[in-house]
């Protein structure tokens, strides 16, 4: 039925398979370096997964929104704020950045950061006695480009990436506690 249906260029066969490559390419730059977290993935579909990849700018807020209300007492964050402020094109006093303390102090829970030393971050640390935050800002860190919070049973990291943002959510309490106990060594030190 030719007369019905117009055949499609070779050029839009062409840009579909670039398309499928872009997104193959994230997925291989989202899996590189997780071979050591391979052990802790479970693989069973029927049951819950311990690591969790979740890509893009939603990803970021809903997980980023969750934490207030998955801390115990205590939220612990290390790396860069402004960079994950950058990638969700917001800052310190955004309404969801807003919202987050907010809730976050209405909840009873404190907050434990080591950030980066930037003027930025000199203004946010004047807040940390209202804000039930105690804020230590360092040159160097180990996560320097990437945001990492930590909550009761979850550690979060935040993949700052302008064009390809993603968080991988920890639950796997072995890994939670590693991360909490090398935050407490930073800290410490």
């Amino acid at each position: 039925k030719q007369n019905w249906y117009k055949g499609l260029s070779l050029q839009s066969l062409i840009e579909k398979i670039n398309s499928e490559q872009r997104k193959l390419f994230r997925l291989q730059r989202s899996l590189q370096n997780l071979d050591p977290l391979l052990p802790y993935m479970n693989l069973d579909e029927s049951a819950e997964d311990s690591i969790e990849l979740r890509e893009g700018i939603e990803a970021f807020r809903e997980e980023y929104l969750k934490i207030p209300h998955i801390c115990d007492d205590e939220f612990l964050h290390v790396g860069s704020m402004e960079k994950y402020w950058k990638v969700k094109n917001m800052s310190y006093g955004a309404p969801e950045e807003r919202w987050f303390i907010n809730t976050r102090v209405k909840n009873g829970i404190s907050a434990r950061v080591l950030d980066k030393k930037t003027k930025e971050m000199e203004e946010v640390k004047a807040h940390d006695g209202i804000e039930k935050r105690t804020m230590k800002l360092k040159e160097k860190l180990p996560i320097m480009k990437n945001y990492l919070t930590i909550a009761a049973d979850q550690s979060s990291l935040f993949i700052c990436d302008e064009k390809n943002p993603r968080v991988i959510v920890i639950k796997e309490p072995e890994l939670v506690k590693l991360h909490k106990d090398q935050f407490n060594t930073l800290w410490r030190s």
